[in-house]
């Protein structure tokens, strides 16, 4: 009993010295906070874009102004990888690739955001995609790897056609 006694003693101060503040084991926190990077916020954006058939492989054409987030407004591009809809199905599914970018189109301007989306186009009203930021540059270097999310609404389309013109929130976490 005694020894029993002695060994949960001796278990107590072992405990007790290394939840102290100055045990060895716990790192610098000035160390710490210096290889630490600080987190982007949410960058958000809302973007006009329209059907532009004469830009090809760029279907789509537009701006996205990413003022609420402080980092202006820049040319928007999609180029369509895949687009499916089943005859008896009012939504159609899409993969596409996105260029945030200034200058005329993105083989010859400067790219700063670049990555792949998929999403579905709810007849002709509604749209929303996923996708994630595959290379990002100058400023918005921070945003690789980061996820994207695209929701909007068609304003003006073809009958059983493209749409023309379409407006979308288009948010990177």
């Amino acid at each position: 009993m005694k020894k029993t006694m002695i060994l949960f003693l001796g278990i107590a101060v072992a405990l007790l010295m290394g939840c102290s503040e100055n045990a060895s084991f716990l790192p610098d926190d000035e160390a710490m906070l210096k290889g630490a990077k600080k987190p982007l916020p949410k960058l958000v954006g809302t973007t006009t874009e329209f059907f532009s058939p004469t830009t090809m492989p760029y279907i789509y054409m537009g701006t996205i102004d990413f003022s609420a987030s402080g980092m202006g407004t820049y040319n928007l591009a999609y180029e369509m990888l895949e687009y499916t809809q089943k005859e008896s199905s009012n939504a159609g599914f899409f993969t596409e690739i996105f260029y945030v970018f200034e200058g005329d189109n993105p083989d010859v301007g400067t790219v700063f955001l670049k990555g792949t989306n998929s999403g579905v186009m709810v007849g002709s009203a509604k749209f929303v995609s996923n996708g994630m930021v595959e290379e990002a540059n100058g400023r918005f270097t921070g945003w690789e790897g980061r996820n994207v999310h695209v929701n909007g609404t068609v304003l003006s389309s073809i009958p059983d056609g493209p749409a023309l013109e379409l407006t979308s929130t288009f948010r990177v976490n």
